[in-house]
């Protein structure tokens, strides 16, 4: 019994091991949220810094996947690590919707942020949420896509506002 133990155990190491060096063999780079076009060349940095070094410089039009966005850089995957790109020389792709939502608050004075909450159905209570700011003179998703429930019925046409308890 000692011995089927004991076997037991070394296998579950030599699993574990083995595992463990698949992961490490894996890209440390986050999942594609977007995609983002350079407006003009832009450089890769290793770190979000501009004194950072350079792993690579991409052409006007080359269009990338990011994974999100720390201050004023963009997150990319480069050589299977995480690499950053300035906002400056970069401008994000908008699927239509977005587009026509966000024009919608072009020429709205003072309107830097949106936030967006979208359903299949006006009664369905799940819905996504996306958040929008407007840095450097573009829109950009602040934040990463959400899930999120709205209202007991989903949303409303009614004006009518409810104090209380949400319940």
């Amino acid at each position: 019994m000692q011995r089927l133990m004991m076997a037991a155990l070394i296998a579950l190491l030599i699993i574990q091991t083995a595992n463990l060096a698949k992961a490490e063999t894996k890209t440390s780079c986050e999942a594609t949220q977007f995609k983002i076009v350079m407006k003009s060349e832009a450089d890769v940095k290793e770190k979000a810094s501009a004194a950072s070094k350079t792993l690579k410089t991409y052409k006007k039009n080359k269009e990338l996947s990011a994974s999100g966005r720390t201050g004023n850089w963009y997150k990319i995957c480069h050589s299977k690590k995480t690499a950053y790109i300035n906002m400056a020389g970069v401008k994000e792709v908008f699927s239509t919707d977005e587009k026509a939502l966000l024009k919608k608050f072009d020429t709205r004075k003072g309107v830097n942020q949106v936030v967006s909450a979208t359903g299949k159905s006006m009664s369905d209570t799940k819905v996504t949420i996306q958040t929008y700011e407007k840095k450097q003179g573009e829109w950009r998703r602040a934040l990463k896509k959400m899930e999120g429930v709205i209202g007991k019925n989903g949303f409303t046409k009614s004006k009518k506002r409810v104090m209380g308890n949400p319940r």
